[in-house]
This record gives structure tokens, C-alpha cells and sequence, in this order.
């Protein structure tokens, strides 16, 4: 993809220089005037953007002695028309101009045919049914909005005029009312090319006459032969491709002004006149450069007129016959990567594009023209194809070609992975209740799938993975034919959820495990939070609870009469065993799992029959009596409560659907698992402690020990622990977090429990779906199945292995290693899990590799309606033998979150900064990889379109609180690195690279923003979506207006809407996000201002006066920091790719 406002390498000095001086001769008194020194010109010319190269020279050497030849050159090759390299681009020219001169055109390209303003649509409309340029109109007109009204037979108030010029005005000496014809035709392109998708419909001429105006006569040729007509066709396809004009757009086009059966009676010849016209004009509207004669729309219109349906489907195909000369002429190729002239493209995360559930073409297109980026056709459907295989099967894969041996899987440096979410909410989602088809095969198991091969006569059909031939159950062969298959072999039906007959589970059991060392007040809150949650928590499910401080009490709430709790000592760790022996249950060791019969329902009771029982002990429930000594922290005895919650759920739902909510207010002091002192003067241990091992680090590792055992004991019995923590300082996350990992438990951190974080979030774990169901599933294994040509690396991800070995386990391991299953006591809609292949063979065969892999996961979990159900979904992907052909599927995005997660992982083992030194290792050799240059020439770097993102996602993840621990606790940094590990792709990269939007009087709609410090105006408001954070941010000049109370006023309503669009925004971020996060309202020099400050790419600090992307017109803030700018980056991963 390539910045369609990248200038010609090796002229930006000189070319700027002499920009600077003309505009100094154009501005003041005695101006000159660009129009009137090109008129005569351009009106010789039959388009008016252009002018010859040598006039160019001329012009500005008669009109500017002060330019040097150099200069007048330089100027001539800034502006070289791409595809006429004969030509300069006059228009462009003459826009940078008027930029130095202050007046800088408004960005009215962006605009929809909603935003323009009723009088301009008005003439536009009356432009596009008279067929008229709109330049040569403005240029006969002298720039009057009256004159271009009065040939276009539309009357045109005061007022109107008032607005056109306030649209698209330009000032000129002498004169009065003048319009720039540059703007006033880019947003005229921009009205048609929204007509043609449906923003806007247009009625065809009413008259004949009108009609037969709609383009200049065409010359009189005829198709000569069927090579001019592939060439003709080969030419509109990349045409088309390189303007983003789609098959749909066309037909669109062709539907509205083709003409009516009464018109076809007249003749064929009417007809197919006006299919050329039409054609020509199309091309002409939308596009200043066209490639197109006039011989190859005769060719087209000869070979498909009248059918324009005939012309829309060719022109769907991929272009191959046109010569090499004339697709470097369209093509303008990969993004050149120089320090001074860098743009990198924000991925379409910023947009939040996919939240609808399904992404068409044209939004992409849309998307990637609003960020200011060029994009050809294959660009697009690339990304339309990752957006669509996440939709239909919640899965994205790092390579969608992939290499077929082990060779070319280490050339291509980033792992062959996928990042799969197995209960997405997919499109095209279908129910069965029975019981799947498997592969008979005792090693493989397979599922019937739309890429089995089957064979009707003998009733049968091949598992692709294992070979092996099965027959079809009866009640399959009896209907099977050629045209009734079964859903499950329809290739619609990747994904299919079965819900097993015969199969019922218990309903959903919660224990409340909660901390009442705290305060008052936040004892309180929490007392709130959770009677408000049983409220609207299932009636049939089943509760229980659990409080400790200095010591644990199991609540019995079967007993209404008479309140009971049972107490254990918390300074002693407590078995399974112990638990069950304590509250009188019989000992069992049944590894089919069991309940404690009527004796659990003492303590773990359906919420209809106990609702009053629970809400009186939460009532009561009074904060821990044991004094807390002045300068002591109070004991608290998280490790024992964990366990004996554990040990009551191992005793009464082994292997149900259960899940541990643990509610803590403070760092666990005494027993097992105590991770400080309960003396204050010993702080808890950061992350400089940890490393130097000091002696307030020593809890650490025993700590990590005990919770590990928790963890293990809680994946045996099929359950998931969340933790809900609320205090200012550390709670002991760092040492708990293994709990929450293995089970795939949520994790919550706020400040207090008071806040909106903890309250908001808590309520959204028991939402209900439409169906009215909680929003999660239970007890779950998955299971991977993969072709002969690869095998799986591990998992990582909110599970744990289940140790099942299979011939698909490789030699690699990554994550949760050495098995292909997997368990998860819980997961919900966004759980995604990240898996890692490696191909089987070494080196590649003589014979060429695989064509065609196959991969399944199998997802067999709990669900809230008390059924067992198993999600199937099964892709396939193909090999490539040429590493330029596995580059073309490279998902950078996809990429990026799974090389995040893997550094993470490694983390856990070996310090950070041997990890990011490995991150920056590994991107070198994979742009060193793909890219062209010459050895020890950085000018010379070219990185080819498919990976001009990644270089920008792994700078902000070097900068992110997942590599970086400087100025972050361990609880911190174990929370950030926890909530990674579970969610999907689009919230990943909102973590590694937040999104930014502008919201300001000038721009109108909030428009994305460069995440940099030149975005930091004083004249605007931003929104920052660091996932963590959700931060609005106010400029110096609209805090003051703030300030001021000028929002208060009636007559600064428009004030008013400006100051509440971010915070509606942020609000439907706010309810849209789970854990919800921390919103923080600032302004500019503000205190909290550090959260944005913290995130934009530092392009001016204190150690610098520019360096930013753009010409140097910095009006941004300064961040302090010591940090390297993304451009300084980029700079040293060229170096470095390059050198020798």
C-alpha cells in the first residue's frame, strides 16, 4: 500500500526551496498569479490538471529569474504525472503553493455526498446529468459560482453562493467571488464515486438530447481483433484496480443509466452508443488519468455492448496481459522507506470496522482513502479475506500461504500461527442437535467436514487428514445424493456447533470467595456489587460463599434458621481432604467426579431457594474483628481461602460447570501463599527487587509455588478462578495470576471497589444473550487436529495442556506444549487462543511440495443451558514452494499478536530486555527477508506492501507495558500480560497501538489520527483507546474555552456538541469492553495527561525541534521523554537490514 502523497525521492530540498519562493512571489502586494501565468496553457491543454513539461520549465523560468535550473527541475520532476511522464501536474503545483501561502484547501475529498452542503449537490447533480467538466466550467466562468450556476440552468441564492465559497473560495487580488476548480472537482469526483454506492441516487436524463451530451464523440473504430480486446479489458481491470473502482461500482452504474426497454425498441445502434458513452464518461468522472484510448473502449463496447453484465463479470477477473511497461505505469509499487518520507498506514483497528460482524470491500476501500492511503484491489480483497475468514470461523492466520517444509518456515521468521476464538459469535453459524460423524480411525477422530472426499455410489467418504475411508451412518446413506448433502459437507458450513443429545450437565455453580480485612467503605461497596449481580444472576444457578481475613469461614446457607459458618485456621495450608473432613462431607475418590450428594447443599444452594439466606449473611457480614496494630498491614489469608474454595468445589461439582470468583482488597500476609509482611515498613517487592532478589522478594517464589498447586488441583477438577482486585497499592497479582491463566478465569484490577472499573465490570460477567444465557461456557477441552504436512508447537493462551500425545505433536515447543489438547475451566465470546504449526518436511521435495493443508479444532464445552455442545471448525490453507508467493498472505496484523504473545511467554523466563532484543532480531531478518535494496544502501530500501504495518506494531510493542516493566508494578505488568493472553485479535492491537481520533471545528466528522505528538493541537480534542484506558484529551485553546463556561451558553451550541461526540464515544467504548476501562479526562499540560503522552510516538521532545512526519509545520506539544521517534527507528532497522 503506498501514501498517495509521496513525493519523487532526491528532490525534496530543492523542490521545497523553490516552493518557499514562489509563494513569497504570489503573496502581498504585486502579487503574481499562478492561473493567470498557466491559463493560456491550460486552456490549449485538453485536461486541465495537466501541462507539458517543457511549458512548466518555461513558465516558471520567464516568471521566477530567481529559480535556479536546479530548482525549475526539481519542481518539474515533484510533479510528474505517473502516468504521462511527459506532463506535470499543475493542480498539485499550484494546492502546495497556496499551502505555504496559508490557505490551505479544506479536506473535502474525504466527504460524502451527505456532507456537502444542499446548494453544492444541487449544481453537482445538474453537472453530472449534463455530462459537464466541471474544471473547463470553472475555468470559463472565471471561478463565479453565479456563471457556473447560470450554464448549468440552476438558480443560485445569495446565501448559496455565500456557501460554495465558503466551501471551496479562494481569495484572489482584484477580484471578487472565485472558486478553486482543484477542490471544487475532487469533491465533485468524490459525489459521483459515492453515487455509485448508493450514497446517492441520480435520475437519467429526461430528454434524449441531454443524453446523447454525456461524453465527447468517440473516434469511429472498430475491434480489430480479439488481442486488442484482452488488451482493452487488461487495461480496465488495472485501471479499475488502481482507482478502487469496483465490479459492483460499474454495474451500479450501468443499472441507473443504461437505457429503458422502450429505448432498447429504437435500435441496437442507440444502445450501443450509448454503452460507450457511458463506459467513457464512467472513467473520465472518476479519474483524472485514465489509460484507457479511445480504440479500447470501441474494443470493449464492440465485444460486450449491449450486455454491460457480460463487461462487470470480465472486469472481475485478475489482470495478466497487459505488458510489464504499462503496469509500472499504473502500478505505483511498494512504499518507499526513507527516513524523511515515511508513511505508514494505521491499521483498520482504529475504525473498530469488524464490530458489525461483517466487512464488505468497500468499507476497506473507504477505510484506507480516508487514512490517505492508496490501495489496489488485491490490497483490499487481502484484507477483506482476513476480515472474512475471522467472521465465518473466528480465525486469522499469521501466513495465509504457507511454506511446506522447515526451511523455508525458518526463512520466512515469523511462525506459522493462528489465532483462533472458538466461541466468536461467526456469521453463518449453524445448530445441530445430534451427534457428528467421526473418522473411525483411533488416532485421528476427524469430524465429517466440507473437505472430505466423498463417493456416492459406495456411500463412503475420505478423512482429509488421516486417508482413511469410512462409511456413512445409515441414516446418511439413505439420503445422501449429488443434490441433498448433508449440511456438515456444504462449504458454507466451516463452522458448526452440535449440541449432543443425552449429554446434560448440572447448572452453573459460583462461589464467592471475599475479602473483609478492608475498610469499611469498600466492604460496603462490594456488599452492593454482589447483591446487585445475584439479582441478575440465573435463578436456577447455584451459590455459595466464602469470607477471610485473618481467618477463612465457609458459609452454610442451607439453614435459614439459624446462620452457621465454619472456620479454618489461616496460617495452615488446608487440603482437599481437610476441607471435606471439616464440613462433614464423606470422603470419595471417584475420578468420574462426583457431588457431595445432599450434603453440599448446605453451602452451594440454587439461587431461587437461597436468595433470601445469602443476602441476609451479606447484610451482616461486618468487616474482619481482628485489630490491626498502627503501622501494621491487616492479616489476610488469601492462599488458605483459595484453597479451601478449591477443595469445597473438588468435593462437590468435580468436573462441572464452576467457576471461583475471588474478591481481594490487599496483599495475602499470613499462611501460605503470603507475598509481604504485615509490617508496613517492609514494602512489597517491585520489579527491581524481584531481579536483585532483595530480601522483601524473598515470598515471591514460595508464593508462585503454592498458587501453581491451586491452579493444578482447579484444572483437575474442570473449574475456572477469577480474581477481582481493588487497592491502591499491589495485591499480590504477580503471584496469583497462574490461577486465573490455567483455568481461564477473568482477572479485574482497579483502584477500589467503589469505581466504575470493578462495578461495571463485574456486572458484565453475568449479561445474558438474547436467548437469555450467561455469556460464557464451562469445563471445556479443545482439541487440534492437523494434516500429515504439519504439526502444532503448543498453545498459548488462558489454558493448560492435557498432556494427550499424538503423531501431530512437533519437536518445537511454544506455550502449553507437547499435547494437542487442551483444558479451560471457563471462556467467553472473546477468548482467542494463539497456536503454532511447523511444517513436517525438512528440506523441500524434488517433486514439488503439498498444494493443500488441512486444520480442525474441536471445542467440546458446558453450556449455561445446561447442554453439552461441540464447536467444529475446519480451514484449509495452501502451500507455496516460492517464498514471494508465501509473502503474499502474510496477515500483519495476526503476525503482530502472535509474536506479542510469544514474547510474553518468553518473558515469564528470561529478562525483558533479552526479549526485546530478540523481538528486534527477529523483525530485522524478516524485513531483511522481504524487502529490496542494494547491500549497504539504505536509500535504496523498497519493503514490499504486505509488510509496511508491521514495523510500526512492533515499535509501539518495544514501547508497550508488555516489554517494558520502567515505572510499572509487577501486579501491573501481570495484568496487562494476563488480559493479552486472552483476547482476540482487534483488542490485542489496541493494546500494542492505541487508536486515536480528532474531533475539531475545522474537520467536521472525529477523523483518525497519526498516533504522534503532532496530533497533540490546541485547537482540538482527542480520544486515545489504549484498551486499558479510554482518555479524552482537550487542547490548550478548547480547555481555556472550557474554562470559560463557554459551552453553558446558548449561543455556543456548536461548542457544546464538540465538547460531548468524545464522550459519547467513549462511552460506547465503556460498555462495549470487558474488563471496562479506566476513563480519564484531561487536557493539555494537565496531570493526567501522561496517559497520552505516554503512547504517541515522541517526534518532538525536549531534545529536538522537529522530527516528525509532514513538511515541518509542527504545531503539536513536546514529550518529555528520552524515547527514539518511530522515524529514528525506522532508520536503524534500515541500516541495519541492509548493511553487509
Amino acid at each position: 500500500m503506498v501514501n498517495k502523497c509521496q513525493s519523487s525521492p532526491g528532490t525534496t530540498d530543492e523542490s521545497e526551496s523553490a516552493l518557499q519562493l514562489i509563494a513569497s512571489k504570489c503573496h502581498g502586494t504585486g502579487a503574481k498569479d499562478l492561473r493567470d501565468i498557466f491559463q493560456h496553457t491550460l486552456k490549449s491543454c485538453k485536461q486541465r490538471t495537466k501541462c507539458f513539461r517543457e511549458v512548466f520549465v518555461r513558465k516558471l523560468t520567464d516568471e521566477f529569474p530567481v529559480l535556479s535550473p536546479t530548482q525549475i527541475e526539481a519542481l518539474a520532476n515533484r510533479y510528474k504525472s505517473v502516468p504521462h511522464p511527459e506532463k506535470v501536474n499543475y493542480w498539485d503545483f499550484q494546492r502546495d503553493v497556496d499551502a505555504l501561502k496559508g490557505e490551505r484547501p479544506k479536506q473535502v475529498w474525504a466527504c460524502r455526498s451527505s456532507d456537502i452542503p444542499e446548494a453544492v449537490r444541487i449544481l453537482f447533480r445538474a453537472a453530472f446529468d449534463q455530462r459537464v467538466d466541471l474544471r473547463e466550467l470553472c475555468a470559463e466562468a472565471d471561478g463565479s459560482p453565479w456563471r457556473i450556476a447560470q450554464r448549468l440552468n440552476v438558480h443560485l441564492s445569495g446565501e448559496d453562493a455565500q456557501t460554495m465559497m465558503d466551501t471551496f473560495g479562494l481569495p484572489t487580488a482584484g477580484q471578487g467571488f472565485t472558486m478553486d476548480p482543484y477542490r471544487l472537482h475532487e469533491a465533485y469526483k468524490r459525489f459521483v464515486w459515492n453515487f455509485s454506492h448508493n450514497d446517492f441516487r441520480i435520475t437519467k436524463p429526461a430528454t434524449e438530447s441531454t443524453a446523447q451530451d454525456w461524453a465527447p464523440q468517440a473516434l469511429n473504430v472498430q475491434a480489430k481483433s480479439t488481442e486488442g480486446v484482452e488488451v482493452a479489458l487488461a487495461r480496465l481491470k488495472h485501471h479499475m484496480a488502481a482507482y478502487m473502482i469496483s465490479p459492483a461500482a460499474l454495474a451500479d452504474y450501468f443499472e441507473v443509466n443504461v437505457p429503458s426497454p422502450v429505448d432498447r425498441m429504437r435500435g441496437e445502434t442507440a444502445t450501443i452508443d450509448l454503452f460507450r458513452r457511458g463506459l467513457s464518461n464512467l472513467l473520465c468522472a472518476l479519474t483524472q488519468d485514465t489509460p484507457l484510448t479511445q480504440a479500447d473502449v470501441h474494443c470493449l463496447t464492440a465485444h460486450f455492448a449491449p450486455s454491460y453484465r457480460r463487461l462487470c463479470t470480465a472486469a472481475a477477473g485478475v489482470p495478466t496481459s497487459v505488458p510489464q511497461v504499462e503496469l509500472d505505469a499504473l502500478d505505483p509499487g511498494p512504499i518507499l522507506m526513507k527516513a524523511s518520507d515515511v508513511h505508514l498506514m494505521p491499521h483498520c483497528k482504529a475504525f473498530d470496522v469488524n464490530r458489525s460482524g461483517c466487512v464488505r470491500v468497500w468499507d476497506l476501500s473507504q477505510i484506507l482513502a480516508r487514512a490517505n492511503i492508496h490501495a489496489s484491489q488485491a490490497d483490499v480483497q487481502a484484507l477483506a479475506q482476513a476480515f472474512e475468514q475471522d467472521n465465518l470461523n473466528g480465525i486469522r492466520f499469521s501466513w495465509n500461504v504457507w511454506p511446506t517444509n522447515k526451511l523455508d518456515h525458518t526463512r520466512i521468521v515469523v511462525p506459522m500461527g493462528a489465532l483462533y476464538t472458538p466461541l466468536k459469535q461467526t456469521t453463518n453459524l449453524n445448530f445441530f442437535e445430534y451427534e457428528p460423524v467421526q473418522c473411525r480411525t483411533r488416532d485421528c477422530n476427524a469430524i465429517l467436514n466440507p473437505y472430505c472426499v466423498v463417493d456416492l455410489r459406495s456411500k463412503t467418504w475420505a478423512c482429509p487428514f488421516c486417508l482413511q475411508r469410512n462409511s456413512f451412518p445409515q441414516m446418511y446413506a439413505q439420503v445422501i445424493s449429488e443434490t441433498m448433502l448433508p449440511a456438515e459437507l456444504q462449504p458454507q458450513y466451516t463452522t458448526i456447533e452440535y449440541i449432543l443429545p443425552n449429554q446434560a450437565v448440572q447448572p452453573p455453580v459460583f462461589l464467592f470467595v471475599v475479602d473483609t480485612s478492608i475498610y469499611e467503605e469498600e466492604l460496603e461497596q462490594l456488599k452492593d456489587s454482589l447483591q446487585q449481580c445475584l439479582s441478575m444472576m440465573p435463578p436456577d444457578a447455584l451459590v455459595g460463599l466464602i469470607t477471610y481475613g485473618t481467618m477463612c469461614y465457609v458459609h452454610e446457607l442451607g439453614n435459614q434458621d439459624m446462620p452457621k459458618a465454619y472456620a479454618f485456621r489461616g496460617t495452615k495450608e488446608i487440603s482437599s481432604q481437610q476441607v471435606a473432613q471439616q464440613l462433614g462431607f464423606a470422603v470419595r475418590n471417584d475420578p468420574r467426579g462426583s457431588t457431595g450428594g445432599q450434603g453440599s447443599r448446605r453451602f452451594l444452594l440454587p439461587i431461587e431457594e437461597c436468595e433470601y439466606a445469602i443476602n441476609s449473611v451479606l447484610d451482616d457480614l461486618q468487616k474482619d474483628p481482628w485489630p490491626v496494630a498502627s503501622g501494621k498491614r491487616p492479616q489476610k489469608c488469601t492462599g488458605v481461602a483459595m484453597s479451601v474454595a478449591v477443595g469445597l468445589m473438588e468435593t462437590t461439582h468435580m468436573q462441572q460447570s464452576a467457576r471461583v470468583m475471588l474478591f481481594t482488597g490487599g496483599p495475602c500476609t499470613i499462611g501460605p501463599g503470603m507475598v509481604v509482611g504485615t509490617d508496613m515498613s517492609e514494602p512489597i517487592r517491585s520489579h527491581v527487587d524481584l531481579q536483585r532478589e532483595e530480601k522483601n522478594a524473598r515470598y515471591t517464589k514460595p508464593a508462585m509455588k503454592y498458587y501453581n498447586t491451586i491452579a493444578n488441583r482447579a484444572v483437575h477438577a474442570g473449574m475456572a478462578v477469577d480474581i477481582l482486585a481493588c487497592n491502591l497499592d499491589q495485591v499480590g497479582l504477580y503471584e496469583m495470576k497462574v490461577v486465573s491463566e490455567k483455568t481461564g478465569g477473568a482477572v479485574v484490577l482497579s483502584d477500589s471497589f467503589s469505581m466504575h472499573v470493578f462495578k461495571a465490570s463485574f456486572q458484565k460477567m453475568f449479561e445474558l444473550d438474547q436467548d437469555g444465557y450467561l455469556q460464557m461456557g464451562f469445563n471445556s477441552k479443545m482439541d487440534v487436529l492437523t494434516s500429515r504436512e504439519f504439526k502444532c508447537c503448543g498453545c498459548i493462551g488462558a489454558c493448560t495442556s492435557a498432556a494427550k500425545k499424538t503423531s501431530s505433536v512437533a519437536e518445537t515447543e511454544i506455550g502449553e506444549s507437547g499435547t494437542t489438547e487442551w483444558t479451560m475451566g471457563g471462556l467467553d465470546r472473546d477468548t482467542t487462543y494463539a497456536f503454532y504449526f511447523e511444517p513436517t518436511a525438512t528440506q523441500a521435495a524434488s517433486g514439488g511440495g503439498p498444494r493443500q493443508s488441512y486444520l480442525q479444532f474441536q471445542t467440546l464445552y458446558n453450556h449455561p443451558s445446561g447442554r453439552k455442545r461441540l464447536r467444529v471448525t475446519t480451514v484449509s490453507t495452501r502451500y507455496a514452494d516460492q517464498i514471494s508467493d508465501i509473502a503474499t498472505g502474510f496477515d500483519q496484523e495476526a503476525a503482530a499478536v502472535l509474536m506479542t504473545r510469544f514474547a510474553v511467554t518468553k518473558c515469564e523466563t528470561e529478562d525483558p530486555l533479552d526479549v526485546m532484543r530478540w523481538v528486534d532480531r527477529m523483525l530485522i531478518r524478516l524485513i531483511a527477508r522481504f524487502a529490496d535494496y542494494r547491500k549497504d544502501e539504505p536509500n535504496s530500501f523498497r519493503l514490499a506492501k504486505e509488510f509496511t504495518i508491521y514495523p510500526q506494531l512492533i515499535y509501539h510493542l518495544r514501547r508497550s507495558s508488555f516489554l517494558q516493566t520502567f515505572n510499572a508494578s509487577p501486579d501491573e505488568t501481570a495484568y496487562y500480560r494476563t488480559i493479552l493472553m486472552r483476547e482476540n485479535t482487534n483488542n490485542s492491537l489496541v493494546m500494542i497501538q492505541p487508536a486515536l481520533l480528532q474531533y475539531s471545528f475545522e474537520e467536521g466528522p472525529p477523523q483518525p489520527v497519526l498516533l504522534d505528538a503532532s496530533s497533540l493541537k490546541p485547537n482540538v480534542i482527542l480520544l486515545l483507546d489504549s484498551y486499558f484506558h479510554v482518555v479524552i484529551w482537550r487542547g490548550e485553546t478548547i480547555q481555556a474555552w472550557f474554562e470559560a463556561g463557554y459551552q453553558d451558553k446558548d449561543e455556543y451550541a456548536n461548542f457544546r456538541q464538540l465538547l460531548a461526540a468524545p464522550e459519547q464515544d467513549a462511552k460506547a467504548i465503556l460498555n462495549d469492553r470487558f474488563p471496562v476501562p479506566k476513563f480519564v479526562q484531561t487536557s493539555q499540560g494537565g496531570s493526567q495527561a501522561r496517559f497520552l503522552t505516554s503512547k504517541v510516538n515522541p517526534s518532538v521532545t525536549q531534545n529536538s525541534t522537529s522530527g516528525g512526519f509532514g513538511d515541518g509545520n509542527y504545531d503539536g506539544s513536546v514529550v518529555l521523554t528520552d524515547d527514539v521517534s518511530l522515524q529514528k527507528f525506522i532508520e536503524c532497522l534500515i541500516k541495519l537490514a541492509v548493511q553487509s
